[in-house]
């Protein structure tokens, strides 16, 4: 994800980070505002969803469901790169969009993927493995849950309204299962110290 994310047009650097460590969807991202960015709370706040339909015309919306309007809290380890990109790419005004194409319009699916295929090649990653910009939501979404996320926040953070969706979020890994053990095995030893035994 990082690979991608240098390689990718420098416009388009921070839709990567924001797609894998907030889970948004392509939409949900094209549809940001400078004003959807709280860089002091480091937040991100999903209101709208930029649809594109069948002969091409770009309209925003509410997103996919009632859950989809959400405040997600970003990692800080994003918060330089939010800011250079707010510098470069972003005027002033609080509804100015945060993602706009080299030509100053409203990205298109169709032309953000052949951006996205550039910099799968540039970075080494083979375009037959069909990797897309919506992966990088699931990557999100499973790191979320390897990090100790219970279904309910994957849910939120993924704008999902039932569970069914957000579960396939919460794999279960042989990492995590181990890190699972071992707090078990602290218990464990916290209880025989406590009867002795």
């Amino acid at each position: 994800m990082f690979a991608i994310a240098s390689a990718i047009q420098s416009r388009y650097r921070l839709m990567v980070l924001l797609a894998t460590f907030a889970q948004l969807r392509f939409g949900e991202l094209i549809a940001l505002r400078r004003g959807s960015i709280n860089l002091e709370e480091m937040e991100v706040k999903v209101q709208r969803s930029t649809n594109e339909m069948e002969d091409g015309t770009q309209y925003d919306d509410d997103p996919k469901s009632k859950a989809g309007k959400r405040v997600v809290s970003l990692p800080s380890a994003l918060q330089t790169d939010t800011q250079a990109h707010l510098d470069r790419f972003v005027s002033a005004e609080r509804d100015a969009r945060l993602f706009l194409g080299q030509q100053g319009g409203i990205p298109r699916r169709s032309n953000f993927n052949r951006v996205w295929k550039a910099a799968l090649v540039a970075a080494g990653i083979p375009t037959e493995i069909g990797l897309h910009l919506h992966d990088l939501r699931h990557t999100g979404g499973t790191w979320s849950g390897r990090g100790g996320a219970t279904l309910k926040e994957i849910m939120a953070r993924l704008g999902h309204a039932s569970p069914r969706a957000a579960m396939i979020y919460q794999h279960a890994t042989k990492d995590r299962d181990q890190g699972i053990a071992a707090a078990l095995d602290m218990l464990i030893e916290e209880a025989r110290g406590k009867i002795g035994g």
